[in-house]
Parts: C-alpha cells; sequence; structure tokens
C-alpha cells in the first residue's frame, strides 16, 4: 500500500462521516513490517499511525458498547429463561442499523425455537415462538422520551417480522399472536418483540419492518404477488425501514410450516365468523330498538 493510499484512508477514517474499516488496521501494521528495515524515520511514523488506529478500534467498541445487549433486555423484562435463550446456541445476535428522518434503529438480535419462555395465548402454552430486540435513537443524541413523560409514545413505533411469499396485511405481529416490551434507558428506547415461531419459513427470505404507525401501514410497503417479495415503498412519506432478518435456515421446516397457514386459516376462518355474528347481533339489536321506538 503506497504513502498516499494510506493517508487517504487515515483521512476518510477521521471523518465523521466514514464506515471503520476493520481492514486498516491490519493494512497499516503490513507497511510497518514493510518498512521497519528501511527507515528508522518511518518506524516512528507509522508506530503512531498504529496508534490512532487503535484509538478508532477503541471508539467502533465503544459505539457497540452504548446498547443493551437482548440478554439485559429480557432481564429487564423479568424472563431469566428468555434471557439465558439469548445467550445459547440458537440466538443470532445482529448490528445492523438504518436512519429515517431524527431516528436510528438498531436491529441486535433474535432467537427462535422452543420452550423459550412460559407464553399462553387463550389460556393455553405456546412452546414455538420468535423473540427479537430493536433499539431506537435520536440520530442527534438527544435522549428518547422517558416512560413517564408525557411525549412518550407520542410517536408509534409498528415493528414486526415479515415473510416472503406471505402478503404481510395478513401476517405481521398483530395476527401471529404477537406483542412487545418497551424500556427506555440511558436516552434509547429498546423493543422486544414477540410473536409465532416464523423460524419454521427460514428457507423464505424474512424480513423486519419498522414503521411510524400503530399498525401494519400497506402503503408503507410492496408485496409482489408473483415472487413474495416485500420491498419499501420508495413514494411513501413516512418511515418505513425494512430491515433483512436471517433466522438459522437449518431450523426451517415445511410440514411445520404448512400445519402452521392450516391453524392460522382456520383461526381467521372462526374470527371472521365471530365478527360477523357480532355484527348480526347489533343489527337485531338496532332494528328491535327502532321498532319499539315506534
Amino acid at each position: 500500500m503506497e504513502d498516499k493510499e494510506l493517508n487517504q484512508l487515515l483521512k476518510n477514517a477521521l471523518s465523521k462521516d466514514f464506515e471503520f474499516d476493520y481492514k486498516l488496521n491490519t493494512k497499516i501494521l503490513q507497511k510497518v513490517r514493510e518498512n521497519e528495515m528501511k527507515d528508522v524515520r518511518k518506524i516512528r511514523r507509522f508506530s503512531i499511525v498504529a496508534a490512532i488506529c487503535c484509538a478508532l478500534f477503541c471508539c467502533s467498541a465503544f459505539a457497540a458498547w452504548k446498547y443493551l445487549t437482548p440478554k439485559d433486555v429480557a432481564i429487564e423484562y423479568g424472563d431469566q429463561q428468555l434471557a439465558a435463550a439469548f445467550e445459547g446456541e440458537d440466538a443470532i445476535l445482529m448490528d445492523e442499523s438504518k436512519t429515517y428522518d431524527e431516528y436510528t434503529v438498531q436491529l441486535l438480535g433474535a432467537v427462535s425455537g422452543e420452550n423459550l419462555t412460559n407464553f399462553c395465548a387463550d389460556g393455553q402454552a405456546v412452546s414455538e415462538r420468535t423473540y427479537a430486540v430493536v433499539a431506537i435513537s435520536k440520530t442527534d443524541g438527544t435522549p428518547m422520551p422517558k416512560t413517564s413523560e408525557d411525549d412518550y409514545g407520542k410517536v408509534p413505533f409498528f415493528i414486526s417480522p415479515l415473510i416472503q411469499g406471505l402478503n404481510p396485511q395478513q401476517y405481521n405481529i398483530m395476527t401471529m399472536n404477537g406483542g412487545y416490551f418497551e424500556i427506555v434507558k440511558d436516552g434509547v428506547m429498546y423493543r422486544m418483540i414477540e410473536c409465532d415461531n416464523i423460524q419454521l419459513f427460514a428457507d423464505h427470505a424474512l424480513y423486519l419492518c419498522v414503521s411510524n404507525s400503530s399498525f401494519y401501514e400497506r402503503d408503507a410497503y410492496q408485496y409482489d404477488e408473483k415472487t413474495g417479495n416485500i420491498s419499501i415503498n420508495e413514494g411513501y412519506e413516512g418511515m418505513n425501514l425494512l430491515f433483512d432478518f436471517p433466522l438459522n435456515k437449518d431450523k426451517a421446516n415445511k410440514e411445520a410450516a404448512e400445519a402452521y397457514l392450516k391453524e392460522f386459516s382456520a383461526a381467521q376462518e372462526v374470527d371472521s365468523q365471530e365478527e360477523s355474528n357480532e355484527e348480526e347481533k347489533t343489527e337485531q339489536n338496532v332494528g328491535m330498538n327502532e321498532i319499539m321506538n315506534n
């Protein structure tokens, strides 16, 4: 690597918009070794460079440490069993961030599987679940509102896993027995979401959507019925972030996924029938009241 190239790398590394390159330190140290027998003065120069690079490593590490880990969030939730799962071999730690307007959203990790926690739906234990932890912070460093403050919750966030091949309007956290736990700590909001085990579909592309709405906003994303792919709507005015959500493909289970979809469809039909019956009762009551009033 030429001196000119090295200088440019350092200039980039020290600029505020540069994303730190972990290959930089290796290149610098290689350059030191190449020149250590040529010129004693260069050794001193590159020693300084190596020190700068070490400092950059420390800065990068500090940026990663400013967030709680998924395990920490599970502990805040009060679930030691889930906290242990976030440290297990099935847990996937992530470090991907996206920014929209004044917010930066960081995907921290996920875990899927059986007996992760004692979740119950309709009075029955549900052994297979997917959990994910996301951090939301102000891009300029100002703190997010505390849960005790009036501004807390004024800006909504909808965070949900999505599955390639399944219409996200029908299959999202609200329909897949989902929920979330949320805290604000040291100016950062952490949300731990949970839903049915979507790792069954890990042989498909999995996504995590984040929008500033209280429900799945159909206009924020596009669903291709032919390919099943889900993408952001570039013309949407609002937050519509979309992360890859890489769960363990080896844990995909087509038979179990098909069984889940059948159960899901059956449950949806029951819900639709119950809603229809409720509407009928309401209409009958309204009609009876009108007759009595007349």
